[in-house]
């Protein structure tokens, strides 16, 4: 058996895409950046409140989700930063699992700077 390999979707590129088509590079990559940091905040706070289901109780009992969620708190907005860079982490992905890990909002924030050089 192959080993699956994960394949973005063409969605969010053809729209940054055209976004840069139509408002030209720079102010289309604003646009793009303000439009993903939004959606990013609202997946992030989805997220959050996943994390008060009395059915997630069981991510806390898992040494790896433990330790995952004490690195990324424990250096907060840099290693979230660094994902933000990896090509090979989805966004979308990225947001829900940053959520669910309880890293300050304000790291969270800030790390969006990461998702720049993707965009442009």
């Amino acid at each position: 058996m192959g080993v699956e390999v994960w394949m973005p979707t063409a969605g969010p590129v053809l729209l940054t895409v055209a976004a840069g088509a139509l408002f030209g590079v720079w102010r289309g990559s604003i646009i793009v950046f303000v439009g993903a940091v939004l959606g990013a905040c609202a997946a992030y706070a989805v997220a959050v409140r996943l994390t008060r289901i009395p059915s997630l109780a069981w991510l806390d009992d898992h040494p790896r989700v433990v330790a995952v969620r004490m690195a990324v708190a424990g250096e907060g907005w840099w290693v979230q930063f660094l994902l933000r860079l990896s090509p090979v982490v989805p966004f979308n992905l990225l947001n829900y699992a940053l959520g669910l890990s309880q890293v300050a909002f304000r790291d969270f924030l800030y790390a969006s700077i990461g998702m720049v050089p993707a965009i442009v």
